[in-house]
């Protein structure tokens, strides 16, 4: 398994094995050991819907009683959102969660939350990385091992492992956030599909309890997502867009995999921009004053939001890429954050991004205002100023990769015909141009696509910037 900025991915049987999964829960297991607290709040254990993850899940709850930590197995495939509520609603000392988050059917891995329900930082995860991989095969942490004796000659006993039904608690912490009244009155007619992934049986239960379900698809849990790509994006959810718009619903909600990030359909069965919708959510919020602070977002998100900021006179706080790192900007005094595939986090509700939570919210303000969410959205642009976006991988070999990574070294005075006005880097190249547009290069991953994001004022210019990152990325040495 690979560390990554969230977590451990990898593929099933090769890089994601019972053996690795036990080594990286005792690595964890002894590194609670240094803030006995939370060792004896014991942790949470949760799976979501992939291959083998139930068992992974096992065999790390077995491990961590092995080191006398109580654990606390979630029943049956969860979403991220529920294991993160989970920790922070039994005052846990974290959570050991396999998932393979929105990657392929044939992957899956491992995230850690901290106490406070948040990925654990990339800092701590490599140093945990660094024990499992120390270890030798088969063998528990020094000093610790389930048929040790006691002073007086007893076999120590493991830690107990209670199993819980978070389902019912988690649709009530929703509902603290989105008032189901408000919701109720606008008598909406809703689609639901959760993509066979773990939020299955989740996303129609919160749903149920706001507006009528009038289609409900692929609600149950498949190792293989039933054919269907774990993410939710527009490519995605065109046959769900159909039947939603055959069952005349005012709006279609999508979640995926691991039921982190939403997708909304609108009434003509066309998707709904994740990153304006993200914006538009957090505009609403901060005009009813129901989120406190700063307004977070990850790098590569909209500007919107900084829009949006500003006209509530609030902070805007810019996170690199990953949870921990928009966890970190709430534990800051943000209120709520986006990442830059729209996931929403709200810091009173849980911290990771929550996909249930974010239809929950765009439910109630369709409910509110009549009007189709896009035209609300269009509204707010009009108000705050037009940005219109998109992502593009460059799949290209490794030499051109490695050319087009040197070349963002050297920053240009001008980017499709518009001066650079600023620099932002961390573990990626942004260049801010001076109408406001911005172009972001980043390596997505080792061996991975080179990723590109780019924002502009209109469709016109996001072309042109297309074009030129185009040219920027494929051109020949020394171009």
């Amino acid at each position: 398994m690979r560390p990554g900025p969230d977590g451990w991915r990898g593929r099933l049987a090769e890089d994601v094995t019972v053996e690795r999964v036990r080594r990286l829960a005792s690595a964890w297991g002894v590194s609670l050991a240094t803030f006995p607290g939370r060792s004896r709040q014991g942790v949470v254990v949760a799976h979501d819907a992939r291959f083998l993850a139930d068992r992974l899940a096992k065999a790390a709850a077995e491990e961590l009683t092995a080191l006398r930590v109580p654990v606390v197995l979630l029943s049956g495939p969860v979403p991220a959102p529920v294991a993160a509520c989970a920790v922070v609603a039994g005052r846990r000392g974290g959570s050991f969660y396999v998932t393979g988050s929105d990657g392929p059917a044939e992957e899956s891995g491992v995230s850690i939350l901290d106490a406070t329900g948040a990925a654990i930082p990339e800092a701590f995860l490599h140093s945990i990385d660094a024990a499992a991989r120390a270890a030798a095969p088969g063998a528990r942490p020094r000093g610790v091992h389930p048929t040790a004796r006691g002073a007086r000659g007893r076999k120590a006993t493991h830690a107990p492992v209670r199993r819980l039904d978070p389902s019912a608690a988690y649709v009530t912490r929703l509902l603290r956030s989105v008032p189901a009244t408000r919701v109720r009155r606008g008598r909406l007619r809703l689609a639901a599909d959760a993509r066979h992934g773990a939020g299955s049986g989740y996303l129609p239960a919160a749903l149920g309890r706001c507006a009528r379900l009038v289609e409900t698809l692929h609600d149950t849990p498949r190792p293989d997502f039933g054919g269907l790509a774990p993410t939710c994006g527009d490519l995605d959810l065109k046959t769900f867009g159909r039947a939603a718009r055959r069952a005349r619903a005012r709006l279609g909600l999508a979640i995926d995999a691991d039921g982190t990030h939403c997708a909304v359909i609108d009434e003509r069965g066309a998707p709904v921009p994740p990153g304006a919708l993200a914006a538009l959510v957090a505009d609403r919020l901060l005009a009813e004053n129901r989120s406190p602070g700063a307004v977070a977002r990850s790098i590569a998100a909209t500007h919107l939001l900084d829009d949006v900021a500003s006209s509530h006179g609030r902070r805007l706080v810019e996170a690199p890429f990953g949870a921990a790192c928009l966890a970190a900007a709430l534990r800051g005094g943000a209120g709520l954050a986006v990442d830059e595939s729209g996931g929403f986090l709200l810091a009173s509700h849980a911290r990771v991004p929550d996909g249930i939570l974010l239809a929950l919210l765009a439910t109630e303000i369709a409910a509110r205002d009549k009007r189709p969410l896009r035209d609300q959205i269009s509204d707010l642009q009009r108000r705050l100023g037009p940005r219109v976006g998109r992502r593009i991988d460059y799949h290209v070999d490794a030499v051109a990769r490695g050319r087009a990574l040197a070349r963002l070294r050297d920053v240009p005075s001008r980017f499709a015909g518009r001066p650079v006005r600023a620099v932002a880097a961390d573990d990626a190249r942004k260049w801010i141009l001076a109408d406001g547009s911005w172009v972001l290069f980043r390596a997505a991953a080792e061996g991975g696509p080179l990723r590109c994001h780019l924002e502009a004022r209109s469709l016109r210019d996001l072309e042109a910037m297309t074009a030129a990152a185009r040219d920027w990325v494929t051109g020949p040495p020394g171009a």
